[in-house]
């Protein structure tokens, strides 16, 4: 700005302001021409939209009053891909599309300035996040401050596992923990196990953010060697982030497991024998019982995996039974079902107790 001298003499005098805003380069003045050159900082105006103020010149001439209007522009920040951030919001938006471009904009000179320009509250804060050498953490503590997001946190889809072993299976088992993250950010969490078990391996102790899919699913992969394990059953737990646990049971099935299709029976009625071979090869089963009233449809069966043997119960056999129930005044008969077999030279024998009549238990 050129202030003239258009009358007579030598013009000197003072510049003034009604408005903090500005501040001028010299404040007194000697000459018949001289520019008037002036600063204005916006950061000590209560507005920072429009900004309307007075400079007074006082000079030996006489006073001449110059009314400033400016409108203030907010401060733009631009990114190497030509996005344009014109607030926090902007820059969230901008993380949620490109994370690791938004982790380099945070940890710019450039960002800390736009911060300082356009009043960020937290700045002093933000300093203190950016001593974070984890990038992707320190951008989603910053979030966080800002109140734009909340922290994210994941599931797990099943947190009791249980795994049945054959007696004959003795390869590698594989399995995995499915982990479901919910929301988006920054994840970092530490894999263990609690009983450090030598039977089960964990591929990886780590989990970051990038080991999610695009349906937001984690595995944590893991392998069990059945020939490590001691006893019939064993229990490990995956500690995750220390505070998570995950039970895998492991339990060695038995040779044989025999089943009845029911606990009760009537005097005259039918049932079966249910057969689960777990030895991983052929066996010959015989089937008797201790009464003649249970009659077995065969008494040898080859059984590969599973089967059933079918028998009937026959009143015409049990009238001495019933007659020892009624003057014993029972309501019920027990009686005794065997299945054997030989696995490897070794007899393989299950007692199954049944029921017939009606129980008093």
């Amino acid at each position: 700005m050129t202030v003239k001298n258009l009358g007579g003499g030598l013009l000197y005098g003072n510049i003034m302001s009604d408005s903090d805003c500005i501040s001028f380069e010299k404040e007194e003045f000697e000459g018949n021409e001289f520019e008037l050159k002036y600063n204005i900082d916006v950061r000590n105006c209560t507005t920072k939209k429009f900004l309307k103020f007075n400079i007074y010149v006082v000079s030996n001439g006489g006073e001449i009053i110059i009314p400033v209007f400016i409108k203030v522009l907010r401060d733009i920040l631009y990114t190497s891909d030509n996005y344009k951030i014109v607030d926090i919001k902007d820059f969230f938006l901008y993380y949620k599309k490109k994370p690791k471009k938004a982790a380099d904009i945070f940890y710019s000179d450039t960002f800390m300035d736009w911060l300082i320009k356009i009043d960020f509250e937290y700045t002093e804060m933000v300093k203190f996040i950016l001593k974070d050498n984890n990038r992707e953490r320190a951008v989603e503590n910053f979030f966080i401050l800002s109140k734009l997001k909340k922290r994210c946190f994941f599931e797990v889809i099943e947190k009791n596992i249980n795994i049945s072993i054959k007696p004959f299976q003795m390869d590698i088992l594989s399995g995995s923990v499915v982990i479901l993250k919910k929301g988006y950010g920054y994840i970092y969490k530490e894999i263990n196990l609690k009983y450090n078990s030598k039977w089960l391996k964990i591929k990886k102790n780590i989990i970051t953010s990038d080991d999610f899919d695009n349906e937001n699913r984690c595995y944590i992969n893991y392998e069990i060697n059945p020939k490590l394990i001691r006893g019939n059953f064993s229990r490990e737990c995956i500690i995750i982030d220390e505070n998570i646990e995950v039970k895998i049971d492991v339990t060695k099935l038995p040779k044989v497991i025999v089943n009845l299709s029911s606990e009760i029976y009537e005097y005259e009625d039918f049932g079966s024998v249910i057969i689960e071979n777990n030895c991983g090869r052929d066996l010959i089963f015989e089937f008797s019982s201790k009464d003649s009233f249970i009659e077995f449809e065969k008494k040898h069966c080859l059984i590969s995996e599973t089967d059933s043997v079918f028998f009937k119960i026959k009143r015409s056999k049990m009238q001495n039974f019933i007659n020892k129930v009624s003057f014993s005044k029972k309501l019920y008969i027990e009686s005794e079902i065997y299945v054997t077999t030989v696995f490897e030279n070794q007899i393989i024998k299950k007692i199954k107790k049944i029921v017939l009549g009606t129980s008093l238990l």
